[in-house]
């Protein structure tokens, strides 16, 4: 591990808390502010800097050399020591070796090929819940949607499946600082990691899963079963949740159903399903003027930077017909998001089934957001499906 230079940051300062329970639960306000501050600002609190703003963030995804995952991508360095190795946390050439292995499984075009698998699971999920005319959407729709298609794919027989999407919430916990829930995410991951190499001896043959065991490579199983999982629950709860808040997106996407994939990516930007992650600078930089030493850790914020005005007009409006929509939600370069292809292809399909049976979508009661210190997602979002 590069060792930090300790010289003093010449740029804003706060003393936000990003992991309060009160910022977690609503973030958008610390964004705000933490923009307006400047495009690099040292957290006090945590002694790291953060990148608020759209043009840095993405300056930084793009240059892995100076803005490294080698060193970990958690706020608390105790963590990073201590974590297996794994894609996240790696550059190359360990990280070309990792992503090799699920990258021909994940291509946009292969995903495209078991498009109807993925509808079939959908519409499992999606049908006795319409009959029904309601359901609480975290546990009952996209947690089970998500489990499906992942276990489908992979090859995970139906017992298997039952606590994928809860271990994987509770491991996302490992990115954020030192804390009792981060220490409880810790534990969870060494649990997937174990659990994913006991189900590689029993995977259903024929699936992705079975694939990458005959290729001598299980341990690319936890790349589904943990971040492949969450992240697509929260993104699919979070589109309902915007439906349901802005009935004339959801009668505009009824009456072009065309529009579903630019009404994902206007969900993902606004409502994308990852905080943040971090770097760790190899070498003095600078983000505008401001200079970083070489060995700071650095907190790439892409909750915010897809809320950036000088980048998206009317950022927190809802517009699913906004162009461009160059969004941060996957990451970017290097790093983008193996399962990117997949992801998508679940939340497109599942407004493509809902599109032309729902009219409309109502909240039952108050949703609830998660405390999740890495993931930004709803808890609870009871729901009423109206019907066509």
């Amino acid at each position: 591990m590069t060792v930090p230079e300790q010289t003093a940051f010449e740029g804003p300062s706060t003393t936000l808390d990003l992991w309060s329970d009160e910022v977690l639960a609503d973030p958008f306000p610390a964004y705000e502010l933490m923009r307006r501050l400047g495009p690099a600002v040292w957290l006090e609190q945590h002694d790291m800097v953060a990148l608020p703003r759209y043009a840095e963030v993405k300056a930084a995804l793009s240059d892995w050399r100076t803005f490294s995952s080698g060193s970990g991508v958690c706020a608390d360095a105790g963590t990073n020591a201590a974590l297996p190795p794994g894609l996240l946390w790696s550059d190359p050439p360990e990280h070309d070796d990792f992503r090799r292995r699920t990258a021909r499984q994940l291509a946009p075009r292969r995903v495209e090929t078991e498009r109807d698998e993925v509808e079939r699971a959908a519409r499992a999920v999606v049908d006795p819940l319409l009959d029904r005319g309601q359901a609480e959407v975290v546990t009952e729709l996209a947690r089970p949607f998500s489990s499906a298609v992942v276990g489908d794919f992979v090859g995970i027989a139906e017992p298997d499946r039952e606590h994928l999407a809860e271990r994987s919430e509770l491991a996302f916990q490992v990115f954020g600082p030192g804390c009792p829930r981060q220490r409880a995410g810790l534990a969870a991951v060494q649990e997937v990691f174990e659990a994913t190499m006991d189900l590689a001896g029993r995977l259903q043959p024929g699936g992705r899963g079975a694939e990458l065991v005959a290729h001598g490579e299980p341990e690319s199983l936890v790349s589904y079963v943990w971040p492949g999982i969450d992240t697509t629950v929260n993104a699919v709860s979070a589109a309902l949740h915007l439906f349901a808040d802005h009935p004339d997106q959801w009668a505009l996407l009824r009456e072009d159903p065309a529009l579903v994939a630019s009404a994902a990516a206007e969900v993902l930007r606004i409502r994308g399903p990852v905080r943040y992650f971090t770097r760790f600078t190899t070498t003095a930089t600078s983000i505008g003027d401001v200079p970083l030493s070489r060995g700071t850790r650095v907190l790439i914020m892409y909750g915010s930077a897809n809320h950036d005005e000088r980048q998206f007009p009317d950022p927190e409006r809802f517009d699913i017909t906004r162009r461009p929509n160059a969004h941060l939600a996957f990451g970017h370069g290097l790093h983008r998001c193996a399962g990117a292809s997949l992801a998508l292809r679940e939340l497109q399909t599942l407004l493509e089934v809902l599109v032309p049976r729902v009219a409309g979508l109502e909240l039952l009661d108050a949703p609830s957001w998660c405390d999740n210190l890495a993931n930004h997602g709803l808890a609870r979002l009871p729901m009423r499906f109206v019907p066509v």
